[in-house]
This record gives C-alpha cells, sequence and structure tokens, in this order.
C-alpha cells in the first residue's frame, strides 16, 4: 500500500463525539483566538456555566491566578483558578492535550481512592483495630487488594501503550494526548497502591529491607533524574545538576535511594512553578558518625513552612501545598523516604529557612 494511502475508517458523528467528552470525569474545553469555542459536560459542572453559555466566553474571564487576577494563557501551572459562575475561585490542573485543546482537572475533589484511603485511615485510627482483624489475615488482605488494584491498572497501561504505540491503527493528535492522560492516571494509581502497601508492609515484624551494597551515588542521582524527567519536562522544569561529592561511592541499596531521589523530584514536578528550575547538588560533609554525602532537591516553588517541617515526613499527612490542591497524593511519599533513610543510618530534612523548597538527604558513607 502506498504509504500515503489509508484505508478508509467510518467518520466519527459529532454528536457521538459530544457524548463521548460529556461522559469524561475531567473537563474538556477548546480555545480559539483566546475565546471557548466547545467545552464538555463536566467543564460546564467545574465552572457552574451550562454548557451554551461557556462557548463564546473569553478564556481569561474564567482563568484566574490564586489571587484572582485575570489569566489568558492556557498553559498556566498547576496554581491555577476557575472563576466559577458564582465567583468562587476552584484551583484545577491544566494540561494541554493540542495548542487548542485541554483538559481540566479539578483539584478540590480528591479521587475516590483517595477519600476510600482517608476514610480507611480515619476509621483506624479511631478505633485502633488493624486493618486485617477479624477473619482475613493482615498479609491476605492486602494481597487482595493488591491483585483487585494492580489487574486493573496493568490493563490500563497495557492497553493505553498498545494504543500510543499504534499497533492498531494511527491516532490524532487528541486522540494521543487522551491516552497520555489516561496512562499518567493509571501510573498514579500504581505509585499510591505500591506506597499504601510498602507503609503496610512496615508493620510486620520483618520491616523495611535494604539490601546494601557499595554503589556510586552519582549514578543513582543521574538515574533519578531520568526517571523524573518526563514529569518535570511535562510542565516545562529545567533541571540543573552539581554532583561534587567525592568520593561519590556509598553502601547502600541502590534502588531504595533511586526510589527517595525519584519521590522528591516529582514532588518537585507537582508543586515547582511551570517554566522554573530544579537544582540537585551532592557534597561531602562530616556527620557525628563519620563521612557523609549529603543531597540536596531544591526547587523555585513555595516549600514547607516552619510550622510543618517535621510533621510532612509522618504517614498520612501531606503539607499546606497538598491540601491547597496543588497536588494529589494521601501524604505517603514523604514518610516512606524517612524510613528508607533511617534504615541506611541517614536522614531526610526540609529547610523551611531556605528560599524556595529544599529537600536535604544525608547517607553515610559506611566504607
Amino acid at each position: 500500500m502506498d504509504p500515503l494511502e489509508r484505508p478508509e475508517t467510518p467518520a466519527l458523528r459529532p454528536v457521538s463525539l459530544e457524548r463521548l467528552l460529556d461522559a469524561l470525569e475531567h473537563g474538556v474545553f477548546v480555545v480559539e483566538k483566546g475565546f471557548i469555542s466547545a467545552a464538555n459536560a463536566a467543564m460546564a459542572r467545574i465552572s457552574r456555566h451550562a454548557k451554551p453559555d461557556l462557548v463564546g466566553r473569553r478564556l481569561s474571564e474564567l482563568l484566574a491566578d490564586p489571587d484572582g487576577r485575570p489569566l489568558s494563557d492556557p498553559r498556566a501551572p498547576d496554581a491555577v483558578r476557575i472563576r466559577d459562575a458564582r465567583g468562587d475561585l476552584v484551583p484545577v490542573s491544566l494540561r494541554a492535550v493540542t495548542d487548542s485543546l485541554h483538559v481540566v482537572i479539578d483539584r478540590s475533589r480528591e479521587s475516590r481512592l483517595e477519600r476510600e484511603v482517608w476514610r480507611l485511615t480515619e476509621q483506624l485510627q479511631g478505633s485502633g483495630r488493624d486493618p486485617g482483624a477479624g477473619d482475613v489475615p493482615r498479609d491476605e488482605y492486602f494481597g487482595m487488594i493488591e491483585h483487585e488494584i494492580r489487574t486493573a491498572t496493568t490493563v490500563i497501561r497495557g492497553y493505553s501503550r498498545m494504543l500510543l504505540d499504534e499497533r492498531v491503527g494511527t491516532l490524532t493528535e487528541s486522540q494521543s494526548g487522551f491516552l497520555r492522560e489516561v496512562r499518567r492516571a493509571s501510573e498514579r494509581i500504581s505509585s499510591l497502591l505500591d506506597n499504601l502497601l510498602e507503609m503496610a508492609s512496615l508493620e510486620c515484624p520483618a520491616g523495611l529491607r535494604v539490601s546494601r551494597r557499595p554503589v556510586a551515588l552519582h549514578g543513582i542521582v543521574r538515574a533519578a533524574v531520568d526517571g523524573a524527567r518526563p514529569l518535570l519536562e511535562d510542565r516545562g522544569i529545567g533541571i540543573e545538576l552539581d554532583l561534587r561529592a567525592e568520593p561519590d561511592s556509598a553502601c547502600a541499596d541502590a534502588a531504595r535511594l533511586e526510589q527517595v531521589l525519584l519521590n522528591l523530584l516529582s514532588n518537585a514536578a507537582k508543586f515547582a512553578p511551570a517554566e522554573s528550575l530544579v537544582r540537585v547538588e551532592t557534597r561531602l560533609v562530616e556527620c557525628d558518625s563519620g563521612a557523609a554525602i549529603e543531597v540536596s532537591v531544591c526547587d523555585e516553588g513555595s516549600g514547607v513552612g516552619e510550622e510543618e517541617a517535621e510533621e510532612v515526613f509522618a504517614p498520612f499527612v501531606r503539607g499546606r501545598a497538598a491540601s491547597s490542591g496543588c497536588g494529589g497524593g494521601v501524604g505517603l511519599g514523604l514518610a516512606l523516604c524517612r524510613r528508607i533513610l533511617e534504615a541506611h543510618g541517614g536522614s531526610i530534612e526540609t529547610l523551611p529557612g531556605e528560599p524556595g523548597g529544599v529537600f536535604r538527604v544525608t547517607i553515610p558513607l559506611d566504607r
């Protein structure tokens, strides 16, 4: 077949496309020359405007910064707000599918999974019960949760990847954008599941296991940066490395340390301003226990306040940035980071007095 020839496919009727978009949980709108030309039902719900009233409305009438100042750029950062029909500012995130097509994620509504996690946590803290108490052993209880969620997310990620690879046909730019959003959402669920199960395992007698051997720390830093790069680039965030620790060898669990650094970089991708810079620095320091390597992850966000500098490392505690709607999650990532570093004889802290968000990790050389 001539590469320019394509088999004819049935055209998708406009009414069918409208129904498909209205079935989406997130808002979708099309902007042309600064005006909204189309929007789905979820966008109408978020903005409290009727769908017909959204069409033809100037975008700057809807978009605002956290202080209520109008915004005209649909590629604004996650701190953007939508001014609804009542004049209230609704925290949202914007995702550009194309130059004109955008997805709106309502950050004022947590995902059902996150709400259920918080509900379960409150019940357990109030009753002192073990989540596996009763007829089902603890390990089996978490095993069933893992199986159900993991199976669903694996199917979603697998089919999304197959469609994005265009194994069953060529995709339009809009279709590819929607599928990338589906894959990102499923990866977020998988990450949340991993954190939940790992926190559950820490309550078992065996606790957190680390396999320590001589590693080159700078290689681990670069691997974590490569893993987080798509998240950072998605919001136009640059990354700068200043790796000065010499020697950079330590006795550690490489996979666990990469998990810590990837978590910190992922947080920076959530909370740092779009088009900003994240710096990762290493240096050799002396601690009470001897020589150690210090790794700092610094972003240009609002950082952690003095009053919550210690609390953010506790399980199921979220900082003010996450609670205000700028990022999801249930507050497990930093708690896991602390557990991992404590298992290495190291530490993690945040520096609220510094400009931006600064997290500092200390790892003993332990020769």
